[in-house]
């Protein structure tokens, strides 16, 4: 018999795969069962609605990214370092998407965002959530460059959001284009923020 973390951890990748190729709204939970083979009652028993589901599928995903984050964003490395790895890891991932599926499929939380955002308040507040997370990377990167006089800003918090914005409108454009080239706009536009 299946242990229940296993058939849980099934369901969960099942899920964020089919919302990441196809967004949460053309997902059902017999496409995820299918996927995950398992039943809906199965399905049912370690998530009450879909959008548990899908709160529980975004966490998941971040408990498993969160520690490429904490590699990206290492002490000893100085902010300009820090970011670039920032760009780069996010051009390799995309660069894997398209040659895994032949396309891009963008940022999975950044989808979820835009199309759920207005629907559904637990599934917006866990992306924002998510967002916050990556952002508190960036903004100790940004702060760091401060202190070290390489970077010009007056709120580290309020830079680092920024960087966000352009990093999810690169990812969301690069979607669009299906291609990772889009990324390499990304780290001038970055500096130029960042040294006033």
């Amino acid at each position: 018999m299946i242990d229940a973390d296993t058939t849980r951890e099934r369901i969960l990748q099942a899920t964020l795969d089919l919302i990441w190729a196809r967004s949460v709204g053309n997902v059902s939970t017999d496409m995820v069962c299918k996927r995950a083979k398992v039943s809906k009652s199965s399905l049912y028993h370690f998530f009450p609605s879909k959008s548990d589901l899908v709160v529980a599928a975004y966490e998941f995903h971040w408990k498993r990214v969160a520690a490429d984050y904490a590699q990206v964003f290492k002490d000893s490395m100085t902010a300009e370092e820090q970011l670039k790895a920032y760009v780069a890891i996010t051009t390799v991932d995309l660069a894997r998407q398209k040659e895994k599926t032949g396309k891009i499929l963008g940022c999975p939380y950044v989808l979820g965002a835009a199309e759920m955002s207005t629907l559904d308040e637990k599934v917006r507040a866990v992306v924002e959530s998510v967002f916050d997370r990556i952002i508190g990377f960036l903004e100790k990167a940004v702060a760091i460059g401060v202190r070290a006089g390489s970077f010009k800003v007056d709120d580290a918090r309020v830079a680092a959001q920024d960087l966000y914005m352009m990093m999810t409108g690169a990812v969301l454009q690069s979607k669009v284009r299906n291609s990772p080239d889009f990324i390499g706009h990304v780290w001038p536009m970055m500096r130029a923020r960042l040294v006033g």
